[in-house]
C-alpha cells in the first residue's frame, strides 16, 4: 500500500477509509509509535521483519477497524504485544480508557516507553496474565488481535466485559459462517450484533465479528 514512509495526510485518508476520523495530531501520534517500534524492533524483534511503512499497513490500519463499533468507556486489549490492537485505538478514540495487557517483559517495556513518548494519559498497563487469579474490573469492550482461537477468545473475553459490554473477534480473511459465530458467541453467553467486512486499501475482504454479553435472565 505504502512505498515509502507514509505522511500524516496519507494515514488520514487510510483510515477514513475505514470509518475512523483521525486529526493531523492523532495521525503523528500513531507514526511516532511505528517509528519507535522500528527502534526498538532491530534489538527486541517485537513484531518480526519490515519497516513502518510495512507496520501501518498490516497493524495499526487493521488495529482501527474496529473504532467504530466501540462504546465510550473502559477497554482491555489482551496480549497487546507491541501495542497492537490497543494504541491505535487509544489514540483513535480519546473517550476511551484502555488497558493494555502484556505479561512479557520486553514487550512491556516498549509498552511504557510508548505510553510515556506519546502522552498516553487513557492507557493503563497490566503485567499479569489475563485469567491468571488476579481480578480486573469489568470493561465496557473487550479486543484481542491474533492471539487465541476464536472459541477460545470468546470463553476468555465473556469474563472480561460488564452486562451489555462489547467483544470483537478480528476473524481475518477466512471466518466462520454467522451461523457458527452465533453458536459460538451463544456458548458463553455473547449475542452476534454482526459480521463486519473492512479493507485496507486495496487488500482482501477481512472481517470482524461484533459481539455483545447478554444481560441476565430476569434483568431489565
Amino acid at each position: 500500500m505504502f512505498h515509502v514512509e507514509p505522511s500524516r495526510e496519507q494515514l488520514v485518508d487510510a483510515a477514513a477509509e475505514l470509518g475512523v476520523a483521525l486529526s493531523a495530531e492523532q495521525a503523528q501520534r500513531l507514526l511516532d509509535h511505528l517509528r519507535l517500534l522500528a527502534r526498538w524492533n532491530r534489538a527486541h524483534n517485537l513484531v518480526g521483519r519490515g519497516d513502518p511503512a510495512d507496520w501501518l499497513f498490516r497493524h495499526t490500519l487493521d488495529s482501527l477497524a474496529p473504532v467504530p463499533h466501540l462504546p465510550a468507556g473502559a477497554g482491555i486489549d489482551v496480549g497487546s504485544g507491541a501495542g497492537f490492537p490497543g494504541v491505535p485505538v487509544a489514540v483513535a478514540r480519546p473517550d476511551c480508557h484502555l488497558t493494555l495487557c502484556e505479561p512479557r517483559q520486553k514487550r512491556l517495556a516498549f509498552l511504557r516507553t510508548t505510553v510515556a513518548e506519546l502522552g498516553l494519559s487513557n492507557v493503563d498497563l497490566w503485567a499479569e496474565p489475563v485469567g491468571s487469579g488476579h481480578s480486573l474490573p469489568p470493561f465496557d469492550f473487550a479486543l484481542s488481535r491474533a492471539t487465541l482461537p476464536i472459541g477460545d477468545w470468546l470463553a476468555l473475553a465473556a469474563g472480561l466485559v460488564r452486562d451489555r459490554g462489547v467483544v470483537v473477534a478480528f476473524l481475518g480473511l477466512e471466518p466462520s459462517s454467522e451461523e457458527s459465530l452465533r453458536s459460538e458467541g451463544a456458548d458463553h453467553g455473547l449475542d452476534l450484533r454482526g459480521r463486519r467486512p473492512y479493507r485496507i486499501g486495496s487488500g482482501p475482504e477481512r472481517v470482524l465479528g461484533i459481539f455483545e454479553r447478554g444481560a441476565p435472565r430476569g434483568s431489565t
